[in-house]
């Protein structure tokens, strides 16, 4: 028995990061052992546009390795455009001036 598995605090996490581009979502359960799965979604370019998975659902490659309580939270998550259509393109004139107009906005909230 390892009885410092015992005094570490049992949890989970949930990790969002949000860039223009891309999505990534972590699931962690530190529960006897740490365990983390990661889906990310990339920025699909082109007629359609749209976003891309290579990564299977957490449900169907996590449930073993995360549980199926949080494999479930993880794949009901909203996805989030909104946040991602909100930030600017990368350094170009115009994303320059929409970062800008953007940082004045927040400063005058």
């Amino acid at each position: 028995m390892d009885l410092g598995v015992l005094n570490t605090e049992c949890h989970a996490e949930v990790h969002i990061r949000i860039e223009r581009s891309r999505v990534v979502l972590t699931g962690v359960l530190q529960m006897g052992g740490r365990h983390e799965l990661v889906k990310t979604w990339e920025r699909h370019a082109g007629k359609g546009g749209g976003w891309v998975t290579r990564t299977p659902d957490f449900v169907q490659c996590g449930e073993d390795l995360l549980g199926r309580e949080l494999a479930e939270y993880l794949d009901g998550l909203r996805f989030p455009f909104e946040v991602a259509n909100l930030l600017p393109s990368p350094a170009t004139a115009a994303g320059a001036a929409a970062r800008e107009a953007a940082a004045k906005e927040l400063a005058n909230a």
